[in-house]
């Protein structure tokens, strides 16, 4: 049996991975998304998902996980990949590749002021259905 010959790529790539994570909860028959304000630049006080990269050796499932309860204070919670993002020029710091995980629909929980956000916000997001 022929040995495959493994070709080199041609240059190293240097490719960052981050979760990003979809909370949303139904609130007096509304459907809102947690949301996190930013406190570093360039995104100093715009809102954004709970996300961050994640540490090596990490998996991903428990990376969304620990950012998310660092973030925001929400723990124990349902996690699912949703989508990933990997559009090359999204994010200012490199190539960041993001994977995308959402709990379809929760109670609302406290959150806690965390290193990287200013402050925890559930934001309306849209009208819910009737059925919800």
């Amino acid at each position: 049996m022929a040995s495959a010959t493994v070709t080199a790529h041609p240059a190293p790539q240097q490719v960052k991975v981050a979760v990003d994570n979809c909370i949303f909860t139904v609130l007096a028959e509304q459907l809102h998304l947690l949301l996190i304000q930013m406190t570093k630049a360039p995104f100093t006080r715009m809102w954004a998902l709970p996300g961050g990269l994640i540490q090596d050796g990490e998996a991903l499932d428990a990376a969304a996980a620990r950012i998310l309860d660092e973030a925001t204070g929400v723990a124990d919670v349902y996690l699912e990949q949703l989508y990933t993002f990997g559009q090359p020029e999204r994010d200012p710091a490199g190539r960041v590749i993001s994977v995308t995980y959402f709990d379809p629909c929760r109670r609302y929980c406290a959150t806690h002021t965390a290193q990287v956000c200013r402050r925890a916000l559930v934001a309306l997001y849209e009208s819910a259905s009737p059925g919800l």
